[in-house]
């Protein structure tokens, strides 16, 4: 399924099982989730997963309708990338080294933790970034692992 980046913010009730059936439901239409970033929303007992998917405009509001009619689905927006401001956190286990700091220097990445050989470093930025800090990393320093947040966005309308 190709096309355009769309992101499907989905208030639910918190509930066991919940992101099972949203995830269930896309599978079995034919949909691949790119990302979820999930979390407390600001009522109690609700939460708010933030869904990146490709597709055709069409295919995404389809989706949307689909996930709609789950009965645990309070309220659901859909959104281009262009209306969201999209972030996403990426924790990176690192080879530690004399000249790591002058080589991370031309991204935005903080150094949470180093030593006996390896740092921790925290990366928060548009996943485009992420993914050229990541391809720069592993040629340049070495990646021990990784932890990836998934997209976050929120309407900038």
């Amino acid at each position: 399924m190709a096309g355009e980046k769309f992101y499907l913010m989905i208030v639910v009730d918190n509930n066991k099982g919940v992101m099972a059936r949203i995830a269930t439901l896309l599978a079995r239409k034919g949909y691949n989730i790119n990302s979820v970033c999930v979390g407390k929303h600001l009522e109690g007992g609700e939460a708010l997963i933030t869904l990146s998917i490709m597709g055709e405009e069409s295919e995404v509001m389809n989706a949307r309708d689909l996930l709609g009619k789950l009965v645990n689905v309070i309220s659901i927006e859909m959104a281009r990338s262009g209306d969201v401001a999209e972030r996403e956190l990426c924790l990176v286990r690192l080879k530690s080294s004399k000249d790591m700091a002058k080589k991370l220097s031309g991204f935005n990445v903080k150094v949470l933790k180093e030593n006996n050989g390896f740092a921790i470093v925290e990366v928060v930025d548009n996943p485009a970034v992420i993914e050229k800090f990541l391809e720069f990393a592993k040629k340049e320093i070495g990646i021990l692992g990784i932890s990836r947040s998934g997209s976050n966005a929120i309407l900038v309308l």
